[in-house]
């Protein structure tokens, strides 16, 4: 069993600045302006105070471009974080197409297994909490 863990708090993970709106229901926030529903298709749009989709993406997106050339080949990472999070990682090794964001649902404390093989070919699978809730980990 391993026993001996670096955690890192890495700023760029965080989840999307939507700034001045964070304190908005997404249904207030969509009445205000409806572009916000389907960010994918504005991926530009700017929340006030904030960020848009797309800085979201490429701040998280470079985090793993910049910290991956320290990992070994067979190292396992543990990132936690929010379903853009996720989704900015996964859109990023799958190269996406921004107009489908977020193509995956990831519910609240569930968990995503990305493995990438020799050949660079990149495997997930999600798990979700309901099915590992009470078992060991």
């Amino acid at each position: 069993m391993m026993t001996d863990l670096d955690v890192t708090i890495a700023r760029e993970l965080i989840e999307l600045d939507t700034g001045e709106a964070s304190h908005l229901c997404v249904d207030e926030l969509w009445t205000r302006d409806r572009r916000y529903r389907y960010q994918g298709l504005n991926p530009d749009l700017r929340y006030p105070a904030g960020e848009s989709l797309n800085d979201m993406l490429k701040r998280v997106a470079n985090w793993y471009r910049n910290a991956s050339l320290s990992w070994t080949r067979d190292e396992i990472v543990l990132v936690a974080g929010h379903e853009g999070t996720v989704c900015g990682i996964l859109h990023h090794l799958l190269a996406l197409d921004i107009a489908h964001y977020p193509t995956f649902s990831i519910g609240n404390c569930d968990f995503v297994q990305i493995t990438i093989n020799q050949d660079d070919q990149v495997r997930y699978r999600f798990v979700p909490l309901a099915s590992i809730a009470g078992a060991a980990l």
